[in-house]
């Protein structure tokens, strides 16, 4: 939505490059973490509920991604 797209630019406008990867379905946060936990950094947009997915994502995996939250 409009949220996500205020995110994305932000983040562009500071010079960084963004891969958006919206969920579908209980368990997508967890397994995109984990796909992508070799990133630099992963937000989490949402709640505590989207922030512990994420991080259990990274916590099963080798990355070394650093993990904010946007709520």
């Amino acid at each position: 939505g409009r949220a996500l797209s205020d995110v994305e630019e932000q983040l562009r406008d500071r010079g960084l490059e963004p891969l958006l990867c919206p969920t579908r379905a209980p368990g997508d946060a967890e397994a995109l973490a984990g796909q992508h936990a070799g990133a630099d950094l992963i937000l989490a947009v949402g709640g505590d509920g989207s922030l512990r997915d994420v991080a259990a994502g990274l916590a099963g995996s080798r990355g070394t991604a650093a993990l904010g939250l946007i709520p």
